[in-house]
């Protein structure tokens, strides 16, 4: 309790450090973790490797159980190892060129924006930006004012359509009456074209009748005086004959 209560009672008297110290500080921790992360993977790479080493012997003691491992082997695989990781450091080596040359580009450009930002040129372009921005106040307002008007323009419109609904309603329904009066004149135009057409059929029957008797009165003549004298003598003949017929059988009797 005593030596913590030393250290908190110095710490307090420890100068401060400034921002470039905790940046150089942070700098150092980055690049220590950094190495540190660069072991791991080397340390995981030749894990790697070794592990392949020990599998090719292994390989190779069980298609030859009795032979020694030969020496080539081992040879050619760490060359080949090598080669490899000189590839991987060439690689790694032109990233950091190109990573080193995208630094540049980019500190190039911070530097030139931050010389701009100190020029009168971004001064003037500010004050165009104020201005522009004071016009877009008043478009604003202008923009909000005309809004209002649509507004009120859509609500008299509103009001408007829905008069012109009522209206519309009932113009349907007097559309639907008018269309039910329709459908009963259509029926009763039905059952008058029915009667129409049985009086038809009945003046062309009469029309048939009278063509027939006009006909029989063209085909009639009438008799002659001769023909009738004729015909009342076969009367009185027939009616002497039944006279004596009658009397005849009244005698019989």
């Amino acid at each position: 309790m005593d030596e913590n209560e030393d250290k908190s009672e110095k710490s307090p008297s420890d100068p401060p450090k400034s921002q470039q110290e905790i940046a150089l500080e942070e700098d150092r921790i980055n690049e220590l973790q950094g190495a540190i992360e660069d072991m791991r993977l080397t340390m995981e790479e030749a894990t790697h490797a070794l592990t392949l080493l020990e599998s090719k012997i292994a390989d190779h003691r069980a298609r030859n159980p009795l032979e020694p491992v030969p020496a080539e082997l081992v040879y050619g695989f760490c060359q080949n190892w090598i080669k490899n990781c000189h590839v991987a450091t060439e690689t790694i080596s032109f990233q950091q060129l190109d990573a080193d040359a995208e630094i540049r580009s980019q500190q190039d450009t911070i530097r030139e924006k931050e010389e701009l930002a100190a020029s009168d040129t971004v001064l003037v372009d500010f004050e165009a930006l104020v201005c522009q921005k004071k016009d877009n106040v008043v478009n604003l307002q202008q923009a909000s004012d005309t809004n209002y008007e649509l507004r009120l323009l859509g609500g008299k419109v509103r009001q408007n359509w829905s008069r012109e609904k009522i209206k519309v309603a009932e113009t349907i329904q007097m559309l639907r009456e008018a269309r039910r009066d329709c459908e009963k004149s259509e029926r009763a135009l039905e059952q008058w074209q029915r009667k129409i057409r049985r009086v038809e059929r009945d003046i062309e029957e009469l029309e048939e009748e009278n063509a027939a008797l006009k006909e029989k009165v063209a085909r009639y003549r009438p008799p002659g005086i001769l023909e009738i004298a004729r015909k009342f003598g076969e009367l009185e003949q027939a009616k002497e004959e039944l006279f004596k017929v009658v009397k005849r059988k009244v005698l019989e009797d």
